[in-house]
Protein backbone atom coordinates (compact mmCIF):
# COMPACT_ATOMS: atom_id res chain seq x y z
CA UNK A 1 0.00 0.00 0.00
CA UNK A 2 1.51 3.31 -1.09
CA UNK A 3 1.79 6.16 1.39
CA UNK A 4 -0.54 9.06 0.68
CA UNK A 5 2.40 11.45 0.37
CA UNK A 6 4.00 9.19 -2.24
CA UNK A 7 0.77 9.05 -4.23
CA UNK A 8 0.58 12.86 -4.31
CA UNK A 9 4.22 13.16 -5.38
CA UNK A 10 3.62 10.58 -8.10
CA UNK A 11 0.47 12.32 -9.36
CA UNK A 12 2.06 15.76 -9.60
CA UNK A 13 5.23 14.33 -11.11
CA UNK A 14 3.31 12.52 -13.85
CA UNK A 15 1.28 15.66 -14.57
CA UNK A 16 4.46 17.77 -14.72
CA UNK A 17 6.09 15.26 -17.06
CA UNK A 18 3.10 15.08 -19.41
CA UNK A 19 2.69 18.85 -19.43
CA UNK A 20 6.40 19.41 -19.94
CA UNK A 21 6.53 17.03 -22.88
CA UNK A 22 3.46 18.72 -24.36
CA UNK A 23 4.98 22.20 -24.10
CA UNK A 24 8.20 21.00 -25.72
CA UNK A 25 6.24 19.48 -28.61
CA UNK A 26 3.92 22.47 -29.03
CA UNK A 27 6.88 24.85 -29.21
CA UNK A 28 9.02 22.58 -31.40
CA UNK A 29 10.31 24.19 -34.60
CA UNK A 30 10.99 20.84 -36.26
CA UNK A 31 9.24 20.70 -39.64
CA UNK A 32 9.52 16.91 -39.78
CA UNK A 33 7.89 16.55 -36.35
CA UNK A 34 5.07 19.06 -36.87
CA UNK A 35 2.61 16.71 -38.68
CA UNK A 36 2.76 14.26 -35.77
CA UNK A 37 2.69 16.66 -32.82
CA UNK A 38 -1.02 16.21 -32.01
CA UNK A 39 -0.71 12.43 -32.18
CA UNK A 40 2.38 12.33 -29.95
CA UNK A 41 0.79 14.67 -27.41
CA UNK A 42 -2.37 12.55 -27.26
CA UNK A 43 -0.32 9.39 -26.84
CA UNK A 44 1.61 11.03 -24.01
CA UNK A 45 -1.52 11.81 -21.99
CA UNK A 46 -3.07 8.46 -22.85
CA UNK A 47 -0.20 6.06 -22.20
CA UNK A 48 1.95 7.76 -19.57
CA UNK A 49 -0.36 6.93 -16.62
CA UNK A 50 -1.12 3.48 -18.03
CA UNK A 51 2.58 2.61 -18.26
CA UNK A 52 3.15 3.89 -14.74
CA UNK A 53 0.25 1.90 -13.29
CA UNK A 54 1.40 -1.26 -15.04
CA UNK A 55 4.93 -0.74 -13.73
CA UNK A 56 3.68 -0.21 -10.18
CA UNK A 57 1.09 -2.99 -10.49
CA UNK A 58 -1.77 -0.73 -9.46
CA UNK A 59 -5.20 -2.22 -10.14
CA UNK A 60 -7.01 -0.54 -13.00
CA UNK A 61 -10.27 -1.31 -11.19
CA UNK A 62 -9.34 1.21 -8.48
CA UNK A 63 -9.13 3.95 -11.10
CA UNK A 64 -12.26 3.06 -13.14
CA UNK A 65 -10.03 2.36 -16.13
CA UNK A 66 -11.46 -1.09 -16.82
CA UNK A 67 -15.17 -0.27 -16.51
CA UNK A 68 -17.74 0.65 -19.16
CA UNK A 69 -21.05 0.56 -17.27
CA UNK A 70 -22.77 1.14 -20.60
CA UNK A 71 -26.38 1.71 -19.55
CA UNK A 72 -25.57 4.06 -16.67
CA UNK A 73 -22.95 5.91 -18.69
CA UNK A 74 -25.21 6.52 -21.69
CA UNK A 75 -28.11 7.49 -19.42
CA UNK A 76 -26.15 10.15 -17.54
CA UNK A 77 -24.39 11.38 -20.67
CA UNK A 78 -27.80 12.04 -22.23
CA UNK A 79 -29.20 13.64 -19.07
CA UNK A 80 -26.17 15.94 -18.77
CA UNK A 81 -26.37 16.84 -22.46
CA UNK A 82 -30.07 17.73 -22.30
CA UNK A 83 -29.58 19.71 -19.09
CA UNK A 84 -26.53 21.69 -20.21
CA UNK A 85 -26.25 22.14 -23.98
CA UNK A 86 -29.59 23.87 -24.80
CA UNK A 87 -29.13 26.47 -22.06
CA UNK A 88 -25.43 26.98 -22.80
CA UNK A 89 -25.83 27.43 -26.55
CA UNK A 90 -28.89 29.64 -26.21
CA UNK A 91 -26.82 31.92 -23.97
CA UNK A 92 -23.90 31.79 -26.42
CA UNK A 93 -26.18 32.56 -29.37
CA UNK A 94 -27.82 35.50 -27.61
CA UNK A 95 -24.45 36.87 -26.53
CA UNK A 96 -22.89 36.54 -29.96
CA UNK A 97 -25.82 37.81 -32.06
CA UNK A 98 -27.63 40.26 -29.80
CA UNK A 99 -24.77 41.66 -27.75
CA UNK A 100 -21.78 41.45 -30.10
CA UNK A 101 -23.69 41.78 -33.35
CA UNK A 102 -22.25 38.69 -35.02
CA UNK A 103 -24.18 36.67 -37.57
CA UNK A 104 -24.93 33.01 -37.04
CA UNK A 105 -25.47 30.56 -39.88
CA UNK A 106 -25.75 26.92 -38.95
CA UNK A 107 -23.56 24.81 -41.22
CA UNK A 108 -21.88 21.45 -40.76
CA UNK A 109 -18.27 21.70 -41.96
CA UNK A 110 -17.22 19.49 -44.85
CA UNK A 111 -14.52 17.89 -42.71
CA UNK A 112 -16.96 17.10 -39.87
CA UNK A 113 -16.03 13.43 -39.49
CA UNK A 114 -12.33 14.24 -39.43
CA UNK A 115 -12.94 16.92 -36.80
CA UNK A 116 -15.14 14.57 -34.77
CA UNK A 117 -12.63 11.73 -34.87
CA UNK A 118 -9.84 14.07 -33.86
CA UNK A 119 -11.82 15.51 -30.94
CA UNK A 120 -12.71 12.04 -29.70
CA UNK A 121 -9.40 10.22 -30.07
CA UNK A 122 -6.89 13.06 -29.75
CA UNK A 123 -8.60 15.21 -27.12
CA UNK A 124 -11.50 13.79 -25.12
CA UNK A 125 -10.26 10.22 -24.64
CA UNK A 126 -6.63 10.90 -23.59
CA UNK A 127 -7.60 13.88 -21.43
CA UNK A 128 -10.33 11.97 -19.61
CA UNK A 129 -8.15 8.93 -19.06
CA UNK A 130 -5.39 11.08 -17.62
CA UNK A 131 -7.38 13.58 -15.57
CA UNK A 132 -10.54 11.74 -14.52
CA UNK A 133 -9.23 8.19 -14.81
CA UNK A 134 -5.78 8.56 -13.32
CA UNK A 135 -5.42 11.91 -11.57
CA UNK A 136 -8.84 12.19 -9.94
CA UNK A 137 -8.65 8.59 -8.73
CA UNK A 138 -5.22 9.19 -7.21
CA UNK A 139 -6.47 12.29 -5.39
CA UNK A 140 -9.51 10.32 -4.20
CA UNK A 141 -7.17 7.76 -2.66
CA UNK A 142 -5.42 10.51 -0.71
CA UNK A 143 -8.24 12.96 0.05
CA UNK A 144 -11.18 10.59 0.26
CA UNK A 145 -14.76 11.04 -0.92
CA UNK A 146 -17.00 12.56 1.74
CA UNK A 147 -19.62 14.54 -0.19
CA UNK A 148 -22.66 13.45 -2.16
CA UNK A 149 -24.73 15.08 -4.91
CA UNK A 150 -27.51 13.25 -6.78
CA UNK A 151 -26.29 10.01 -5.19
CA UNK A 152 -22.76 10.44 -6.58
CA UNK A 153 -20.09 10.37 -3.88
CA UNK A 154 -17.06 12.59 -4.48
CA UNK A 155 -14.39 14.49 -2.63
CA UNK A 156 -11.90 17.36 -2.91
CA UNK A 157 -10.10 15.42 -5.63
CA UNK A 158 -12.82 16.38 -8.09
CA UNK A 159 -12.14 20.09 -7.58
CA UNK A 160 -8.36 19.72 -7.48
CA UNK A 161 -8.41 17.76 -10.73
CA UNK A 162 -10.69 20.32 -12.41
CA UNK A 163 -8.36 23.13 -11.33
CA UNK A 164 -5.28 21.31 -12.65
CA UNK A 165 -7.16 20.54 -15.88
CA UNK A 166 -7.81 24.26 -16.35
CA UNK A 167 -4.25 25.25 -15.44
CA UNK A 168 -2.84 22.69 -17.89
CA UNK A 169 -5.00 24.13 -20.68
CA UNK A 170 -3.85 27.64 -19.76
CA UNK A 171 -0.19 26.57 -19.70
CA UNK A 172 -0.47 25.13 -23.19
CA UNK A 173 -2.51 28.05 -24.56
CA UNK A 174 -2.03 31.07 -22.27
CA UNK A 175 -5.34 32.82 -22.90
CA UNK A 176 -7.70 33.83 -20.05
CA UNK A 177 -10.67 31.92 -21.50
CA UNK A 178 -8.76 28.64 -21.10
CA UNK A 179 -9.27 28.89 -17.33
CA UNK A 180 -13.02 28.56 -17.95
CA UNK A 181 -12.64 24.86 -18.74
CA UNK A 182 -12.59 24.45 -14.96
CA UNK A 183 -16.39 24.53 -14.99
CA UNK A 184 -17.11 21.76 -17.52
CA UNK A 185 -14.31 19.79 -15.85
CA UNK A 186 -16.41 19.73 -12.68
CA UNK A 187 -19.18 18.01 -14.62
CA UNK A 188 -16.70 15.60 -16.24
CA UNK A 189 -15.48 14.68 -12.79
CA UNK A 190 -18.98 14.28 -11.39
CA UNK A 191 -19.99 12.01 -14.28
CA UNK A 192 -16.96 9.86 -13.59
CA UNK A 193 -18.01 9.43 -9.96
CA UNK A 194 -21.70 8.98 -10.77
CA UNK A 195 -21.14 6.19 -13.27
CA UNK A 196 -17.85 4.78 -11.92
CA UNK A 197 -16.67 4.81 -15.52
CA UNK A 198 -14.85 7.05 -17.98
CA UNK A 199 -17.37 6.49 -20.77
CA UNK A 200 -19.86 9.20 -19.75
CA UNK A 201 -17.28 11.96 -19.14
CA UNK A 202 -15.45 11.05 -22.35
CA UNK A 203 -18.66 11.23 -24.41
CA UNK A 204 -19.73 14.49 -22.79
CA UNK A 205 -16.25 15.98 -23.19
CA UNK A 206 -16.29 15.00 -26.87
CA UNK A 207 -19.80 16.37 -27.39
CA UNK A 208 -18.88 19.65 -25.69
CA UNK A 209 -15.74 20.05 -27.81
CA UNK A 210 -17.27 19.24 -31.18
CA UNK A 211 -20.47 21.25 -30.70
CA UNK A 212 -18.55 24.32 -29.49
CA UNK A 213 -16.13 24.02 -32.40
CA UNK A 214 -19.03 23.91 -34.86
CA UNK A 215 -20.75 26.80 -33.09
CA UNK A 216 -17.62 28.92 -33.46
CA UNK A 217 -17.33 28.04 -37.15
CA UNK A 218 -20.92 29.17 -37.70
CA UNK A 219 -20.27 32.69 -36.38
CA UNK A 220 -19.43 35.50 -38.74
CA UNK A 221 -18.48 39.06 -37.84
Amino acid sequence: MQKKSNILIEAFAVLALALGMTLVLVNSKSASLKPYVDLIISATWLYLPVILLLAKRVSFADLALDKINLVSSLKWFLIASVAVFPVFYLACWLGATKTMGWKFSLEIPDNFWRLALGQLLLAALPEELFFRGYLQARFNQVLGKKWKFLSATFGPGLFVTAALFALAHFAITPAPDRILVFFPALLFGWLREKTDSLLAPTLFHFAANITFLIFQLCLQR
